[in-house]
């Protein structure tokens, strides 16, 4: 990733190495079955245009503090389980996996502390998350429930905490 200047200067790049998810048939198939209204509807799908791998981000936002969280392309039922936490410099944090998914759209706020986000119940009815963010040491971000006890401690700066959703309050 690269941030531009309004004059189309790089400011800064961000690059992290990841191993590409390939697009499997179970893949096809549910790109199938989303478009079969399209193509009833008389449009065409190029199917040979669909590449071997799958790109690397689906979705990222900065939060007020500067911090960039990315969305990585994740396997077929772990999608919004995980967030990868870059500081403003672009200095990689470290993998934040959540117990439940987050939603790219609307896109999730975070205000000092906490992240607010968007998650579907069992029955695909979607509902706000409140997630407390620690940061025990400089730098390292993680995702905690609220009244949980004590926050957990890190060991370095990708260390990794599971989210909870935090308790109302």
């Amino acid at each position: 990733m690269f941030e531009l200047s309004p004059d189309g200067d790089t400011l800064r790049t961000i690059a992290r190495e990841h191993s590409p998810l390939s697009v499997t048939d179970a893949d096809l198939a549910r790109a199938r079955e989303e478009l079969e209204w399209f193509v009833q509807e008389g449009g065409q799908v190029d199917w040979s245009r669909i590449p071997s791998d799958k790109p690397a981000i689906e979705y990222a936002f900065l939060d007020d503090r500067g911090y960039l969280w990315v969305w990585p392309v994740m396997p077929f039922g772990r999608e919004g389980l995980a967030l990868d936490v870059f500081d403003p410099t672009g200095r990689y944090l470290g993998r934040i996996e959540s117990p439940v998914p987050i939603a790219t759209r609307p896109a999730p706020v975070v205000r000092g502390d906490a992240m607010y986000a968007v998650t579907e119940s069992e029955l695909d009815v979607p509902f706000v998350v409140r997630l407390r963010i620690e940061r025990p040491e400089p730098g390292a971000v993680e995702l905690g429930a609220a009244g949980d006890g004590p926050p957990p401690t890190a060991t370095d700066r990708s260390s990794v905490r599971a989210a909870r959703p935090a308790s109302p309050g």
